[in-house]
């Protein structure tokens, strides 16, 4: 069974308990592996080095096990290989051998790869531009990666990810993502740390729009696209959203659907309320948003009129959004509750919100999500959304903190809603008898209770 080729073909050289040897039976456990994975180079089609197999080693070992590194990565040129990690920890001294470029060349059946080190040398960026084949690329790295305009040229690449955890990301901007024709997956960050050794908070910059911390934007499968963007600074001028989002909108007719927004402050609020507004309007790619996910730090210093007027300014230009997150609100402004449309309504981490109001917004509702500071019973206001199906009641407050449902809040709201099917109270106090009551009148209701409470 052993000489099944099968068996070998996706090997991984990860340490498992290997910290628990003696320095001696570390390196002997390493060699019996280059031994093996030298031997079915033939027949391997996936191979993975984990980054504690190397940096588990003290560093005067590092030097010596990166050139059995460099002789298994020659024998693998023959491998029929599709997917390769080689993962040495981007927070350490250890690099990929100088072997690497070379060794990448005679991969051009690779599909999927994967560096993580501290540094990758431009002749590593530069032997990808080869790699034809290749449909996902993850590129992980401590300090600024070169240049990777190069790297347009990977037709095939469907899944691009890049992380840089000290430095800027790459040494020049990034080229748009509608540069590769089937991307459907596009990541780039500067992660885990706020500022760097000049005290300037790392960015990464993708052609010539704003720069941002980090973003994800994804195809969706209904068709589409979706934007996740954190931003430090405040847009540079009017029209600089409509430049940044065309910049991460992948290539072919794949209109916006859905917008992720934070950031510590997207307008420059010491302007004059218009200017600062200004830097949100002309962006003609909202008009297909059908889902808006905005925090309040993309909005200024506070939760009232700043942020009421930088999300009117986004709503007028995206008429057909019909799923509104709002974080941090103080109230509900007259942007949300004059709106026509609205199918699902999340107040997140709203503990300033002391009211529901009226309004327009409710009629068409059919979900919705209230997180923060409790109110002082189940909003009347909600006889109105007779469209309503799912209601949430959440927070992270103490229990004595929470909303206390009572019978008049049964009555009076609940058993009133007539398409009414979950009800979610884990963010409030429900006595026995209560649910006793809400049970036996709504049986075909779903109700979730908090942990204390009795599941119904």
């Amino acid at each position: 069974m052993l000489a099944e080729p099968a068996l070998w073909s996706a090997q991984r050289l990860a340490p498992g308990s290997l910290l628990e040897l003696p320095l001696q039976g570390q390196l002997e456990w390493l060699a019996s592996k280059w031994r093996l994975l030298s031997a079915t180079a033939a027949i391997t089609t996936s191979f993975e080095v984990g980054a504690g197999a190397i940096l588990s080693l003290p560093p005067p070992r590092r030097a010596a096990t990166g050139s059995q590194l460099a002789g298994l990565l020659r024998a693998l040129r023959r491998a029929p290989l599709a997917d390769l990690t080689l993962a040495c920890g981007v927070k350490q001294s250890w690099q990929l051998p100088a072997c690497t470029a070379g060794a990448l060349l005679k991969l051009q059946q690779l599909c999927n790869l994967h560096l993580a080190a501290r540094q990758l040398p431009a002749s590593i960026v530069d032997s990808l531009e080869q790699l034809m084949g290749l449909t996902s690329l993850e590129l992980q790295v401590a300090v600024t990666l070169p240049s990777l305009q190069q790297l347009q040229g990977l037709s095939r690449l469907q899944h691009l990810h890049l992380a840089c955890h000290m430095e800027q990301l790459s040494a020049a901007p990034l080229p748009p993502v509608s540069a590769f024709p089937v991307l459907c997956d596009f990541a780039a960050s500067c992660q885990h740390c706020r500022f760097n050794e000049q005290g300037i908070s790392p960015r990464v910059k993708v052609a010539d729009a704003a720069p941002f911390v980090r973003c994800r934007c994804t195809t969706l499968v209904g068709g589409g696209a979706s934007i996740q963007m954190y931003l430090e600074d405040t847009l540079p001028h009017p029209g600089a959203l409509q430049q940044l989002l065309a910049a991460l909108l992948p290539d072919g007719d794949k209109p916006l659907v859905e917008l992720e927004l934070h950031g510590s402050e997207m307008c420059p609020w010491e302007e004059p309320r218009w200017g600062a507004v200004a830097v949100l309007r002309g962006c003609t790619l909202l008009r297909t948003l059908r889902r808006l996910h905005p925090s309040i730090g993309s909005f200024g210093h506070n939760g009232g009129d700043d942020a009421a007027a930088a999300l009117a300014a986004l709503l007028e230009q995206a008429p057909a959004v019909s799923e509104l997150t709002a974080s941090g609100m103080y109230r509900l402004p007259e942007c949300v509750v004059g709106r026509r449309g609205l199918r699902k309504l999340n107040l997140e981490s709203c503990f300033s919100l002391r009211e529901l109001p009226p309004g327009p917004y409710l009629k068409d509702l059919e979900e919705l999500t209230l997180d923060g500071r409790p109110l002082g019973c189940i909003p009347p206001a909600l006889l109105a959304a007779t469209r309503l199906r799912r209601l949430a009641f959440l927070n992270r407050m103490r229990d004595s903190e929470r909303l206390a449902v009572s019978r008049a809040d049964v009555d009076g709201v609940l058993l009133r809603l007539p398409r009414l099917e979950h009800l979610d109270l884990r963010g409030a106090r429900l006595a026995t008898a209560t649910a006793i009551h809400l049970a036996r009148a709504a049986p075909r209701l779903e109700i979730l209770a908090a942990d204390n409470e009795p599941e119904i």
